[in-house]
């Protein structure tokens, strides 16, 4: 899920005529139709849309024109190492915009008017309101504007407000950024919908730490009465993390 808004903020920045480049840890479908990969494309313009990595902290060695905080969550890492890691993060950057609606993310705020919210009284200065889901599509306004996405989850409207953001302090209009996510393609096992038979849709998604778990499953609920879940570990420290807090929950290990 955290990558989609990366992946956005590319087909936002090549709608609008910018030939922006992307480097990505997940295909973007609309690439791979392409018969390329996915993951990684050569743009023609000045920008390059890539996603700098806390699991290997190899974020803190890049310096981004502007630099983007969704949230922190336990993943990889402890909260108390990824709060040093994107302090270095923000450090690094020019431009520095965060979620206020995330309660770690907004520490490292440097303006809030140039942040974005789904908190109407927030003050940050991009706002996602009105979110609908119908289906396997969702609707929302940012600051006023509509958008609508083939896409599901009150996730998925906030990486669309990220993306957004970005873009319109970049110089396009937010007009322009709901027209191109209106034919936003999705990535490669994000929320990937395989198909329906039988009146059973069957779907694919990456998440792997508690949060993505709930926000995946979270979607999915308006789209049918029933939902079965199959988890698949990945990677030592994201299981760690999720057995932990299921376990000092709801759960006897």
């Amino acid at each position: 899920m955290a990558k989609h808004h990366q992946c956005m903020l590319f087909d936002i920045l090549q709608y609008a005529g910018l030939g922006p480049g992307i480097i990505s840890g997940a295909g973007l479908i609309s690439i791979i139709k392409e018969g390329k990969i996915g993951n990684a494309k050569v743009g023609t313009g000045e920008l390059l849309v890539i996603e700098a990595d806390e699991s290997d902290g190899s974020i803190i060695e890049y310096h981004p024109a502007i630099g983007l905080l969704i949230n922190i969550d336990k993943d990889h890492k402890e909260i108390d190492v990824l709060m040093e890691v994107f302090k270095t993060f923000q450090q690094n950057s020019g431009l520095f915009v965060v979620n206020q609606s995330h309660p770690l993310a907004k520490q490292f705020s440097q303006h809030i008017k140039q942040d974005f919210s789904v908190n109407t009284a927030s003050g940050a200065g991009y706002i996602a309101s009105d979110f609908v889901q119908k289906g396997l599509a969702i609707s929302f306004k940012i600051n006023g504007v509509d958008f609508h996405l083939n896409l599901v989850g009150k996730h998925n409207m906030e990486n669309a407000l990220a993306a957004s953001c970005i873009a319109d302090q970049l110089g396009v209009d937010l007009k322009v950024c709901s027209d191109a996510l209106k034919n936003y393609k999705g990535i490669y096992r994000r929320h990937q919908v395989l198909g329906n038979k039988k009146g059973v849709w069957l779907i694919d998604d990456y998440a792997h730490n508690p949060v993505k778990c709930a926000a995946a499953i979270e979607a999915c609920q308006p789209i049918a009465p029933k939902v079965i879940a199959w988890f698949q570990p990945h990677g030592y420290g994201p299981t760690k993390f999720y057995v932990t807090i299921l376990c000092g929950r709801s759960l006897k290990c």
